[in-house]
């Protein structure tokens, strides 16, 4: 680590100085990294090649605006490379280039020297599987990666595309222009076709078409374009390179986008309740616009979508606020939230202004939601709704009707169990006049014995 720090510091302190020295004669656009040595195809070979090293390792090319050497260093160590390019190559015509493929080794002061002497005017530096050139100082480095794009797939796949493609995601440039470069083995179906590459804009699900594109190979797989900045200012986002033209309708020029952007497409209106606007390639298969709209207070309006599911990128919805109700003034900032039914937080989803009974609102997904003249922060727990005791009447008394037993189970009585029950009386008179009978008893004995 510390030994490429230091080789980092040579190669920067090394380009201020011959920048210095030579007043710009030579210019070096390059940031050390390791570089993943590309396979070689070695069945190829350009019909332009002035010199092809028995390793490979070497390309010298004629171009219209001069020659170009591509130097693939897999040593770390370029003086012995460029000792036979330059024994083998005389750099002729306008500008002069050298590709340098690095390796996790920048340029010494000797290999700068070198460059410049054998009269080569610039240098590009490849490094990582891709190259920038001509960046300014204080360019971040980029990344230029083959991806996966779901939306962009869908948009292609709704527009009939079936051809091969791929998509490349450009990020970390800073610079107003770039002239960007992609080897990748996965690109050789490019070879042989007329090459197309794309700037894919989000928020339309549209395509712009890059001006100028190459594919060739240097005994690689390398995809060229050029000036990106003149159909997106912002060179970062996603390309598609292609073997052919994308269809008409998902491609249009740059002055028809900034028109789709000022005026976006009304794709589905309820006529009275909410309107939608969003990127025409990108509407939802089972989208339906309905929605309702209820007045839940004087300050909140709840809103339930039929539509339930995500929305693309950059969709508004315009809802038409029930005036008889609610009271909105003029210019009120409304807000937008989304009522998770699992949590029954309230969660923040975006504002809009209230103007002529409407607030139009950026939306990402469809389900329930309130709009509010209060500002309640990211999320919330609504207040519980309040509810009056019901009163109810107190149940009249009544008196019970006998039941009356099924006849089939109505038995007569046994005539034995009403005389049992007038026996037990009649024991109880018995019984009482035997104690009458021995208290008179009583009695008449005691008269006796006196």
């Amino acid at each position: 680590m510390k030994k490429r720090k230091s080789i980092l510091r040579v190669l920067l302190c090394a380009t201020l100085l011959l920048g210095v020295l030579f007043q710009g004669s030579l210019k070096v656009s390059a940031i050390n990294t390791v570089f993943m040595v590309p396979p070689i195809d070695e069945n190829y070979v350009h019909h332009n090649t002035l010199y092809l090293s028995p390793n490979y390792n070497i390309t010298a090319l004629s171009w219209g605006y001069g020659t170009t050497a591509d130097i693939l260093n897999t040593t770390g160590d370029i003086s012995g490379l460029l000792a036979e390019l330059h024994a083998n190559v005389t750099p002729t015509g306008g500008e002069r280039i050298m590709g340098i493929y690095m390796e996790g080794a920048g340029l010494s002061d000797g290999d700068a020297a070198a460059i410049r002497g054998a009269g080569w005017s610039r240098v590009e530096m490849y490094y990582e599987t891709y190259l920038v050139t001509c960046l300014p100082a204080g360019a971040m480095l980029p990344s230029i990666q083959l991806v996966t794009n779901e939306k962009i797939n869908t948009v292609l796949e709704r527009s009939g595309f079936t051809d091969e493609f791929a998509v490349l995601e450009v990020a970390g440039i800073n610079a107003s222009w770039a002239w960007l470069m992609k080897y990748d083995p996965a690109l050789s179906f490019l070879r042989g076709t007329s090459v197309h590459v794309y700037k894919y804009q989000p928020d339309l699900a549209v395509f712009l078409e890059v001006n100028e594109v190459y594919f060739d190979s240097y005994g690689t797989n390398f995809l060229e374009w050029f000036d990106p900045q003149l159909v997106d200012p912002d060179v970062n986002g996603f390309y598609v390179a292609v073997g052919q033209s994308l269809p008409d309708e998902v491609v249009c020029t740059p002055d028809e986008a900034a028109d789709l952007r000022a005026n976006p497409p009304l794709v589905a209106d309820t006529e009275g309740e909410v309107q939608w606007k969003m990127a025409p390639g990108l509407v939802p298969e089972n989208f339906t616009a309905e929605a309702v709209v209820t007045p839940e207070s004087e300050t909140e309006v709840s809103v339930d979508f039929a539509y339930s599911g995500e929305l693309p990128e950059g969709t508004e919805v315009t809802v038409q606020i029930p005036q008889e109700t609610v009271t909105y003034t003029e210019g009120t900032e409304l807000y937008l939230y989304y009522c998770n039914p699992e949590t029954q937080m309230r969660e923040f989803v975006s504002s809009g202004i209230y103007a002529e009974g409407q607030v139009t609102f950026a939306i990402y997904h469809c389900s329930e939601y309130v709009i509010t003249s209060e500002d309640h922060g990211q999320t919330y727990m609504p207040e519980p709704e309040v509810t009056e005791p019901e009163t109810t009447a107190a149940p009249e008394e009544t008196t019970a009707a006998p039941t009356t037993e099924p006849e089939e189970t109505i038995q007569d009585a046994p005539a034995a169990e009403p005389a049992e029950e007038n026996s037990s009386i009649w024991g109880v008179v018995a019984a009482a006049a035997a104690v009458a009978v021995a208290a008179v008893a009583v009695v008449i004995f005691r008269r006796k014995k006196k």
